[in-house]
């Protein structure tokens, strides 16, 4: 389904604050020719900004849909400044690692097919995470795919950190990383890409088994997250 085609009553049946949230981001959908975000809507309206967490022994016996495994997480406060990070992405660097240590995947890093990153679309904080990603991942054969779901909703705030892990899940349980709205050409994207693959224009067809969240906050409040497929 297309933007175009979806409407108020498409949602008919979810409860009214659903309703009322899939109504605000529509006029957002339909100025973003992309098939991947009716479902990236569809998927927000069941999870409503929740993420149930529980055992895996436990959620299997009750017959419940895993919709990934929490691997690692971590998070730090740096207090560099109020609202501005740290220029070389230091700290953003060492919260990612910190994550992929916890997450203890058989193959580190380099399991991690994917990244939602923090990105604000600021020069300064874009930079910032642009030199820590490609630190832990810029070595690869194979560029690492990178989006932010920012461009295509602007920025949500407090629940920043629950759209990237909604765009991770469903990235993964489509094979396709979304693409990142508002550049349209390779030569809009800032140098300090480097060796990373900033997935625009289009899905990128990838079949991604864990993936790496960032949320980053005023004041060095840094967390970051990996997630897998089970």
């Amino acid at each position: 389904m297309l933007p175009s085609e979806l409407t108020a009553g498409s949602f008919a049946g979810y409860p009214p604050e659903a309703q009322r949230l899939a109504i605000q981001q529509l006029a957002l959908l339909r100025r973003l020719p992309l098939a991947f975000l009716p479902l990236l809507l569809r998927e927000l309206i069941v999870y409503d900004w929740k993420f149930p967490l529980e055992r895996a022994d436990l959620a299997r016996k009750r017959g419940a849909t895993l919709h990934g495994m929490l691997r690692g997480y971590a998070t730090l406060a740096d207090g560099y400044h109020p609202s501005s990070p740290e220029p070389s992405g230091k700290w953003e660097q060492r919260v990612m690692e910190l994550a992929i240590q916890n997450a203890d995947l058989p193959g580190g890093a380099d399991q991690i097919g994917a990244v939602v990153a923090h990105g604000t679309g600021t020069p300064v904080g874009d930079i910032a995470e642009l030199a820590a990603l490609n630190r832990i991942y810029g070595h690869r054969d194979v560029a690492m795919p990178v989006t932010s779901p920012k461009g295509n909703f602007g920025h949500p705030h407090g629940p920043a950190g629950a759209l990237g892990l909604l765009v991770g899940l469903l990235g993964m349980k489509q094979n396709a990383v979304m693409a990142t709205a508002g550049t349209y050409d390779t030569k809009d994207l800032m140098p300090e890409v480097g060796k990373l693959h900033v997935v625009i224009n289009e899905p990128a067809p990838a079949q991604v088994d864990a993936i790496q969240v960032n949320a980053f906050g005023f004041g060095g409040q840094n967390s970051s997250i990996v997630v897998s497929r089970k």
